[in-house]
């Protein structure tokens, strides 16, 4: 075993047999009838309109009483309520230039507050309360429309609280309420002046901008109904640009974590629209979005773990993650992805140690009720493709004690919350994940060392100095130590025998002919990863990586890999002789790197006078020991 100093090269490369995802077209749109005149006419007069109806609250009131997963949601929501009415109000904070975790703080607060209020026979306390959480926030001076997210998402959180409890609260708390939401959200979220780039954006932005605003234009539709139509119209016309990214698969580029982000906010839009206005102008069946409920099954991992590419977080949040599943099982079709018995089980434990819920929780319980009892859930795929700009490729084994799991991915690094992984991979089993992507990394900390560049993907960007961004931090390969080609896509594809290709050949500046990555199952727990490319005169080095927080122990061609008391083996069958080293990346290469215990990476370096035309060739297989 030779110890190498942390310099690094990765990449991958798959191959694959069906039309290419940028072949096929993404022709949605709408309907988009909204003006003021039709907004008047369609308008529902009854409160609460937003999400939560008069006959929808009596239906919840019904489940709470006959329903034991509705009622244990609601018990640990009334738990929150009452430790609400004991904290301090909320108040003005900055993180960096964000205002966010107030905002969404003031989400939690408002619609668990209200929700409790109106299912209490009992609810002056809770109404007194959300009377002070409003005036705190209508009082802020602004909320923030520089980050246009934290006004957002603070004007779905007003709307949410003088909707629900418009009878209930005083007559000045509403009016002020009410124009907060003009002067704070509506008026600068259409600005003339201003050039918002996620009005047409085609990530999350424009899905939680465009649902926040939309709240607010519904709640002030009776007074400004020019400037309500105006809102929601603009969001019916823009809204595409973003559920494009879920076409045609349901799989969403920006991995799990934004999916339920992202996803909450159509859903929004698509259940207010159904209260208010008595349509969701037909959302609901934009290609790919209902299937997303598949998807985010397979991203998780039997350990809870999810397969964590981009920024996304190692596990999700159950109570987001579940009750977001419900609404896709009652209203989408898409029946089975959510399981009561795991969100009962998970639901006992938040009860009995009083878990604060997150922001979105109060919300869900409405869909939740309406869910079928009987739900079973459904079988998931043990060979799965998911098409995307950023398609993922899952083996899984059911009724499988030992937790198997395998996920990897093609796509580009210039996608939205992008990184160079192409070809990369994880693999878990026996509840421990052997090969490990660093996933999420903490935005504040970095914006202040990088500024802007933390969010540029252009080639030469600072983003790609980061381990957690660059391929030298992903499973995958890499040539002449240099980094992939962040506009460069990289097709996955499935071969007929039941593995999977990644064509990997443009990630690197034709510093090669072809560079092809092949997956495949090897009986129940294995997996077989074999490199196949053809050099040319510029081909200098190529480089294997895997990343693990395991201990190593390298014989010849053999790696020992060791942790929780599970052993599994990396074999080296290609090449025969291999020049394999252990690169230590805790301290990471940089100061402001992901710190992560133990993290190291495995290399199998080819190098020296490659003639072009011969093969270049790695062949690896981890299996159980």
């Amino acid at each position: 075993m030779k110890l190498r100093h942390n310099t690094g090269l990765a990449t991958v490369a798959l191959s694959l047999a069906i039309p290419l995802f940028a072949d096929q077209e993404y022709a949605f749109q709408p309907e988009n009838p909204v003006t003021s005149e039709w907004l008047t006419q369609h308008l529902q007069q009854q409160s609460p309109k937003l999400m939560l109806t008069p006959d929808r609250l009596k239906k919840l009131k019904s489940a709470i009483a006959t329903d034991g997963t509705t009622a244990a949601y609601y018990t640990l929501l009334k738990q929150n309520a009452d430790t609400l009415c004991q904290r301090p109000v909320i108040e003005f904070k900055m993180t960096g230039k964000r205002m966010l975790m107030v905002s969404r703080d003031a989400i939690h607060r408002i619609s668990c507050l209200a929700l409790v209020a109106n299912i209490e026979n009992d609810p002056e306390k809770y109404i007194d309360r959300l009377d002070a959480e409003l005036l705190a926030v209508c009082n802020f001076e602004s909320w923030n429309p520089s980050h246009f997210l934290d006004v957002a998402e603070m004007a779905l959180a007003v709307s949410i609280g003088i909707d629900w409890c418009h009878d209930l609260l005083p007559k000045e708390t509403i009016r002020i309420a009410k124009e907060s939401l003009l002067r704070k959200a509506l008026l600068p979220g259409t600005d003339p002046e201003k050039r918002f780039w996620w009005v047409s954006g085609g990530n999350n932005w424009n899905q939680v901008c465009h649902g926040g605003l939309t709240a607010a234009a519904i709640v002030l539709a009776d007074s400004e109904p020019e400037l309500a139509a105006e809102v929601i119209s603009r969001a019916l016309t823009h809204l595409p640009m973003a559920l494009k990214a879920y076409h045609p698969a349901g799989v969403y580029p920006e991995g799990v974590s934004y999916w339920d982000y992202a996803t909450y906010y159509s859903v929004f839009m698509i259940e207010m629209c159904s209260t208010a206005l008595g349509t969701d102008f037909d959302l609901i069946n934009s290609p790919g979005f209902k299937e997303s409920a598949l998807f985010a099954r397979m991203m998780v991992a039997p350990s809870g773990k999810t397969y964590n590419f981009f920024d996304c977080g190692k596990s999700v949040a159950p109570l987001n993650y579940w009750p977001l599943l419900a609404w896709f099982d009652s209203r989408s079709g898409q029946h089975g992805y959510y399981s009561k018995s795991e969100f009962d089980e998970y639901l006992d434990k938040a009860i009995a140690d009083k878990k604060r819920t997150s922001w979105f929780n109060p919300i869900p319980l409405i869909w939740m009720s309406e869910t079928a009892a009987g739900n079973k859930p459904a079988r998931l795929p043990e060979t799965w493709l998911g098409e995307s700009h950023n398609p993922i490729m899952v083996y899984r084994n059911n009724n499988d004690r030992r937790g198997f799991y395998f996920g990897a991915k093609g796509g580009k690094a210039s996608l939205s919350h992008g990184n160079m992984d192409a070809g990369s991979f994880v693999y878990e089993l026996d509840g421990i994940r052997w090969a490990v992507d660093l996933g999420m990394q903490g935005y504040t900390a970095l914006e202040e060392i990088m500024g802007g560049q933390l969010w540029n993907s252009r080639q030469d960007s600072r983003r790609w100095e980061l381990l957690s961004k660059n391929n030298f931090g992903h499973n995958t390969i890499s040539v002449n130590g240099h980094l992939h080609d962040a506009n460069a896509f990289a097709p996955l594809t499935p071969n007929k025998d039941g593995s999977f290709s990644i064509d990997l050949t443009k990630q690197f500046f034709g510093n090669v002919e072809s560079a092809i990555r092949t997956i495949e199952k090897l009986g129940d727990y294995g997996i077989g990863i074999y490199d196949r490319i053809i050099p040319n005169p510029s081909t200098k080095e190529t480089t294997w990586s895997m990343l693990t927080t395991a201990d190593i122990m390298v014989s010849g061609n053999s790696i020992k890999l060791s942790q929780n008391g599970k052993s599994l083996q990396l074999l080296v069958e290609k090449p025969a002789h291999p020049v394999i080293m252990i690169v230590p990346l805790n301290p990471p290469p940089l100061p402001h790197d992901m710190k992560i215990g133990g993290l190291k990476r495995i290399e199998i370096i080819q190098s020296g006078d490659v003639m072009a035309g011969e093969c270049v060739e790695y062949g690896v297989t981890l299996n159980s020991l």
